[in-house]
């Protein structure tokens, strides 16, 4: 049978605050757990909306709200759940796995990663653009499956950079920092976090953007030309509106070796027309999930998992999926008193008469008796369970 874990902590992000906070928490309740809340307090407006809204309209018997910081969390974490599950950082994540160890808690974490992009000569180098800038740029870049970078063969470079070059134009126009369709970074320390990267020397080319306001926490999309592998844009997950761009002479076997240089990524992405570069990428490329000519999207399909794998997270959730993982199977074994009519000598040993008897005709039986029993048994129960469940007439004689 299928029962809830219990009592579930769903600790949420601050970047998408409502679906990595609902989506959980549906998955959670129609299993039948009852569920505590913690919203990020780095989106404060949508955490202090939550522990108002939720209690007015639903029971806090089964969910309740807590807000809070760093220290709210710790403690919260000092307790004993049947399950937890963690969108965010991968050092908070291991935080939060820790601390779920300490009572053997089963987790499930959303971690992120360095969501690589492999752009193939062989691509539709103007969609793959839109495409990528789509993805990159949607909420300045604050998304846990972003493409981080790009790998790119080093045939099609220009052409890919003058494409994402229109692509942001079409999309933000000429005055970007006004544009409704960019926003900001979520606070300051976050801008102050983005801006270290083009600060750094990352001995890179800024071929696109690179304005920092911290004040107005803005920072304009932006396209960074093969900075040092050693720098931060090379092996830190961006988490904003920066976009390194690798070229590559040794085309997908080189873009695998990189690849997997790094941690698992929540997200892969593969840009090609070449059907055995796409099946050697998806085959090759381990991740959370991936996506063939096309980002992000894989978010937006409800009927499917959603999670990471190593250092992006373990576990996954999101429709059919979420049912799987806020329960578990539990199984429930039911014996009928038939069955001690010939399995008693075997189970019970000499602790019913004639036992003795029974024990010595096995041992000089030619076939292995105790199997002999077993199937026995396993069709006595059978037909016990069709007799029971099935509208048939069976007669015993």
């Amino acid at each position: 049978v299928t029962e809830p874990y219990g009592v579930v902590l769903i600790i949420s992000p601050w970047n998408i605050p409502l679906s990595l906070l609902i989506v959980p928490l549906i998955g959670a309740i129609a299993t039948g757990n009852v569920v505590l809340l913690k919203p990020s307090e780095v989106s404060p407006n949508f955490s202090k909306l939550m522990a108002e809204v939720i209690p007015k309209y639903l029971s806090d018997s089964i969910i309740r709200v807590i807000e809070g910081g760093k220290a709210e969390t710790a403690k919260i974490l000092e307790n004993k759940f049947d399950k937890i599950c963690f969108t965010g950082g991968c050092e908070t994540g291991k935080i939060v796995a820790l601390a779920a160890a300490k009572n053997l808690t089963p987790v499930l974490l959303e971690l992120g990663g360095k969501s690589p992009t492999y752009v193939h000569k062989s691509a539709d180098i103007s969609l793959s653009a839109k495409r990528i800038c789509w993805g990159k740029f949607l909420n300045c870049g604050q998304l846990c499956i972003a493409p981080d970078y790009v790998l790119i063969d080093e045939d099609v470079l220009d052409e890919f950079v003058d494409e994402m070059k229109k692509a942001i134009q079409i999309r933000f126009g000429a005055d970007i920092k006004n544009s409704p369709n960019y926003g900001k970074i979520i606070s300051a320390d976050h801008t102050n976090r983005i801006a270290s990267f083009l600060k750094e020397d990352h001995k890179g080319k800024i071929i696109l953007g690179g304005t920092i306001e911290e004040k107005n926490r803005y920072i304009s999309p932006t396209l960074v030309l093969n900075p040092s592998k050693e720098s931060k844009l090379a092996n830190e997950e961006i988490f904003g509106p920066i976009l390194p761009i690798f070229p590559l002479k040794g085309g997908l076997n080189e873009a695998l070796v990189l690849i997997r240089l790094k941690n698992t990524p929540l997200a892969s992405y593969v840009f090609a027309g070449d059907n055995r570069t796409l099946h050697k990428f998806v085959n090759l490329v381990q991740s959370g999930s991936t996506c063939v000519n096309d980002v992000v999207i894989q978010y937006l399909n409800p009927f499917c998992p959603f999670g990471g794998k190593g250092g992006s997270g373990m576990g996954s959730y999101r429709g059919p999926y979420s049912i799987k993982a806020f329960s578990r199977e539990k199984t429930v074994a039911s014996s009928y008193s038939i069955t001690d009519f010939l399995s008693a000598p075997i189970r019970y040993h000499f602790s019913c008469p004639g036992s003795e008897k029974a024990v010595k005709r096995a041992k000089d039986f030619p076939i292995d008796i105790e199997m002999t029993y077993f199937y026995i048994i396993a069709v006595l129960v059978l037909v016990e369970y069709v007799h029971r469940h099935v509208s048939i007439e069976i007669k015993f004689f």
